[in-house]
């Protein structure tokens, strides 16, 4: 489609320079309203004249210019005969997207629209963020096709749809490799890039929490902690694929989904990075793997076999997989995993508890005040042997170790937050929303 948007902005742009040259031309000089003389800014300085009258011509021509290219990228990319629907809901002043569609082209179109200002924030972010990651756009982009064998094709039709609908909301060009970098950014930091370089990232906070009750009920939940700017390019998403369950998300840009979700059956996932010292394979990514989990799966440990093909994983991390009956804890490498059923609570941060794995982590007391604090924030909490959904968020808003707000624009922040039952932009001290399942 990139072709008729190059013909529209040329037409429509070439359409306005005439009109206004028209308009100066044949009324304002006429009159003798000349634009040269009007520009009388500095009577001693007539050069100084020229160059201002110029630069503001410039503007104003680069302003018409670059006009015209978002009026034509949004009548370019637009998409007629869209199946199903997407519209924003609100749940005591949150805010999630739900999506209806027929297949993953539409619902990926459905998610660009909606989601264009998110996305197309997500690609400045990562395009002015070289210093920080080490990385440039050009070798995310390298970096990233390495994945692309591994991605079924139905996902491939969504993050195309996700490229031309965010086009189309934004009026600037999201190509299809912008939607693939945004949705395996966390493979190539976490499971490439961040082993070899053998320093901790101070950016990593979320802590996560879960427990088995007396009666048996099981509540789980966390805070995603992530650095200020990503505050600008989150979203939660309900969304539904056909005859496939609902699937209730956490995004960052134009990722299908990240590591914090809930399907109508009841399986909820949370997640916490782990910066080790190795090398993750190239292999199927995480989005795809919670995408096929949380669409298929009814049971804990059939999402746990998604989650982890051939005992593999894209980077090191933790994750608490629970539903209705059963909870479960996993502590991951790249290639081993540790499982635990908890007959009671469960803490994880960004830290293995795991001893033996302790040689594995590029700094092995990272995280680990933080752990302990965690751990007996929720041991009071539980001391009559039940954890209520209030009770956990009484935990997740405790500042500043859990719920955190550090100093400064780039300063970790907890961004978003979720549990069984409540989920949240921002932390859990602000509005909270009632999960749609």
């Amino acid at each position: 489609m990139s072709w008729l948007s190059v013909i529209l902005t040329l037409t429509l742009t070439i359409t306005c320079y005439y009109i206004i040259t028209i308009f100066y031309l044949e009324v304002l000089k006429k009159k003798g309203k000349s634009f040269w003389k009007k520009l009388k800014l500095n009577k001693n300085h007539p050069r100084l004249n020229t160059v201002l009258g110029l630069s503001l011509l410039i503007l104003l021509g680069g302003s018409i210019g670059l006009f015209c290219f978002n009026i034509s990228n949004r009548i370019a990319y637009f998409k007629f005969g869209i199946s199903g629907s997407s519209e924003w809901v609100y749940s005591n002043g949150q805010k999630y997207l739900h999506i209806n569609a027929d297949n993953n082209y539409d619902l990926g179109y459905h998610t660009g629209y909606q989601l264009s200002s998110e996305v197309f924030k997500m690609k400045f972010l990562l395009s002015v963020s070289e210093a920080s990651f080490g990385v440039s756009y050009a070798q995310f982009l390298d970096l990233s096709e390495k994945y692309l064998p591994f991605i079924p094709q139905k996902y491939i039709e969504e993050m195309q749809g996700l490229s031309e609908g965010a086009s189309a909301g934004s009026g600037f060009p999201i190509s299809f490799s912008d939607i693939l970098i945004q949705n395996v950014i966390f493979e190539i930091l976490y499971g490439l890039i961040n082993p070899l370089d053998l320093s901790v990232e101070n950016t990593l906070g979320c802590t996560t929490f879960g427990s088995k009750n007396h009666d048996g009920t099981i509540i789980i939940g966390q805070n995603m902690d992530l650095v200020k700017p990503f505050s600008w390019v989150q979203s939660f998403v309900l969304h539904k694929v056909n005859d496939d369950p609902y699937v209730f998300s956490y995004r960052l840009g134009g990722c299908l989904a990240m590591p914090m979700g809930k399907n109508e059956y009841g399986l909820t996932l949370i997640t916490n990075l782990v910066q080790t010292k190795i090398v993750a394979p190239i292999m199927t990514p995480t989005f795809v793997l919670i995408r096929e989990g949380l669409e298929k799966e009814k049971s804990v440990d059939d999402l746990y076999d998604s989650l982890f093909p051939s005992n593999k994983s894209s980077y090191s991390r933790n994750f608490i997989i629970a539903n209705q009956t059963t909870l479960l804890s996993v502590q991951s490498l790249p290639d081993n995993q540790t499982i635990c059923h908890p007959e009671t609570i469960v803490v994880q941060s960004n830290t293995f508890n795991n001893l033996y794995w302790q040689k594995y982590l590029v700094d092995d007391q990272y995280s680990k005040e933080r752990q302990i604090y965690a751990e007996s924030l929720i041991i009071d909490a539980f001391n009559d042997n039940e954890l209520t959904n209030q009770e956990l968020l009484l935990i997740l808003k405790d500042t500043p170790i859990i719920c955190r707000d550090e100093e400064g624009l780039i300063g970790m922040s907890t961004l978003a937050f979720m549990t069984s039952k409540s989920f949240g932009l921002g932390n859990p001290n602000g509005k909270i929303g009632i999960l749609p399942f």
